[in-house]
C-alpha cells in the first residue's frame, strides 16, 4: 500500500479505502518512452544523439517519442538539441 508522499513507480497500483476501491494510473507510457526516460535524468540535460545512441532506437522515432514525453510533460527540451526528465516526472 502506497504511503503518503510516496511516488508510484509502477503503471497501475490499486489500493482499498473503508469505503471505495481507488486505482491510481501513471500515464499510458509506451515501451519506446519508457526506454526513453531510462536514459534520462532531471539534472543533466542529454543531446539528442547520444539518446539515439544509448537507447538504439530509430532517430525518428526517438524525436517522435520525445515530442510525446514533451507533451506528457514528463520530458524537457533545454534547447539545441539537449532534453532532461521534468522534476514531475
Amino acid at each position: 500500500m502506497p504511503q503518503l508522499g510516496q511516488k508510484i513507480v509502477n503503471k497501475s497500483i490499486g489500493f482499498v479505502s473503508p469505503f471505495i476501491a481507488y486505482e491510481i494510473k501513471r500515464q499510458d507510457i509506451s515501451d519506446e518512452e519508457e526506454k526513453i526516460l531510462s536514459v534520462l535524468d532531471e539534472e543533466t540535460p542529454i543531446h539528442i544523439d547520444e539518446i539515439i545512441k544509448k537507447t538504439a532506437l530509430d532517430p525518428s522515432q526517438v524525436l517522435s517519442t520525445l515530442i510525446s514525453l514533451e507533451i506528457k510533460s514528463l520530458v524537457v527540451e533545454e534547447g539545441m538539441g539537449y532534453y532532461k526528465k521534468s522534476p514531475s516526472s
